[in-house]
């Protein structure tokens, strides 16, 4: 009988232990095996695999590579998957443009990886000289990407063939740019990136002749310092969806092929029973790490219905569901579960769609499955796993 693995990476950005994990996973019931670790030393946070060359893509988000004394940005990892046990054996390792990558993804041909590099919140300042002899300082930051790599035919990563940059500025909120994600189109025709410092979505395509990335429209301004972060598409209907880390709104947008983008309606993922700490007049760096409600990862189902929203904060660590109208792309929030895990962070559907996972972050760490009704609710299957720095899950079928 065929296994499905659950491969788990873990981040240590505040609490937890790096690394990456693996365990069986029974995508009828949820039930988890006792995990193997991989990995318990590179800070491994978002990944992706490339099922027809049977190629896990990971990132390594950090600020420093450690090719270079300090400084250098992130790497992507590249691991064969042995298809039996679902053991990895790495075939490439590349530096990405700058510090934190925290999103990959492959377009539809096979033949590239996206990564969006989140960067850092660090500043350098620097002497300069005017025209007119007078001196004064510049404050330079670094470099936020998106970046465009050739994959190689046995699926290791190659050449970094573009870069994107993302420069905006915003010193009363994250410094500057922070690209955050990068998904791809049902059609296949562009990608949406969602930059939650320069508070934008961006559409991009590939110029597949000349091995280029390029922007479409005009980047969608969304609301200020809601600091838009992921976003899933409708999988037949013209509706993207994007949550956002500064509040606790999903919004709703239509769009066209040529890349314009009308808002649809705004969903809150909490109902009005809860209650929040006072945000008025605080900034991003006013709360503890963990405490400020967050929403982080976020799934579709198969077919479209349901939405699956992670947030997390001091006492609301959950799982939010809301349904999606199909006819007019609006939302209705049906169930918002707590989870039994700190910092809660990442989700994804387990092949067939009759279960999911959430990953939690803290120290002592909670890999948690759920099953899925018909009408879209969740409810604990009981299978819990300890593993301390749980960031997200990718599943794999050998």
């Amino acid at each position: 009988m065929a296994k499905t693995y659950a491969y788990i990476s873990r981040w240590s950005e505040f609490v937890g232990e790096p690394g990456l994990a693996i365990c069986e996973y029974d995508p009828d019931t949820g039930e988890m095996k006792e995990p193997q670790i991989l990995d318990s030393s590179l800070q491994f946070n978002h990944m992706v695999i490339n099922r027809e060359k049977n190629v896990l893509y990971i990132n390594n988000e950090v600020g420093s590579n450690p090719d270079y004394f300090k400084g250098g940005g992130g790497l992507i990892y590249a691991y064969q998957i042995d298809p039996e046990s679902g053991n990895l054996t790495q075939i490439s390792r590349v530096a990405a443009c700058c510090p934190c990558p925290s999103y990959l993804s492959i377009d539809p041909t096979g033949k590239f990886l996206i990564c969006a590099n989140h960067s850092g919140y660090n500043a350098v300042t620097k002497a300069v000289q005017n025209e007119d002899g007078s001196w004064g300082m510049q404050m330079l930051y670094d470099d936020a990407t998106v970046d465009l790599f050739e994959l190689n035919e046995d699926g290791s990563i190659g050449a970094l063939v573009d870069v994107s940059k993302h420069t905006g500025l915003n010193p009363k909120f994250l410094l500057h740019a922070h690209p955050h994600s990068a998904v791809w189109s049902p059609s296949g025709n562009f990608f949406v990136t969602c930059d939650k410092g320069e508070d934008n979505i961006r559409l991009y395509r590939i110029d597949y002749k000349d091995m280029k990335l390029e922007t479409i429209g005009e980047p969608y301004k969304d609301q200020p310092f809601s600091a838009p972060r992921y976003c899933v598409f409708h999988p037949n209907q013209p509706y993207l969806f994007v949550n956002h880390e500064q509040n606790t709104i999903i919004t709703s947008f239509r769009y066209t092929e040529e890349g314009e983008l009308t808002e649809v309606c705004k969903a809150n993922v909490l109902p009005d029973s809860v209650k929040l700490p006072d945000m008025k007049g605080k900034g991003f760096k006013s709360f503890k790490p963990g405490e400020k409600p967050a929403q982080q990862a976020i799934v579709i189902s198969e077919d479209g219905r349901y939405i699956y929203d992670v947030i997390n904060g001091k006492d609301i660590d959950g799982i939010s569901v809301l349904e999606v109208n199909p006819d007019d792309g609006s939302l209705k929030l049906i169930q918002y579960l707590k989870t039994d895990g700190v910092w809660a962070r990442g989700i994804a559907l387990a092949p067939g769609g009759k279960t999911l996972v959430v990953t939690c972050m803290d120290r002592e760490g909670a890999v948690l499955s759920y099953k899925i009704a018909n009408d879209g609710t969740l409810s604990p299957t009981g299978s819990k796993l300890e593993l301390p720095g749980a960031a997200f899950a990718a599943f794999y079928c050998a």
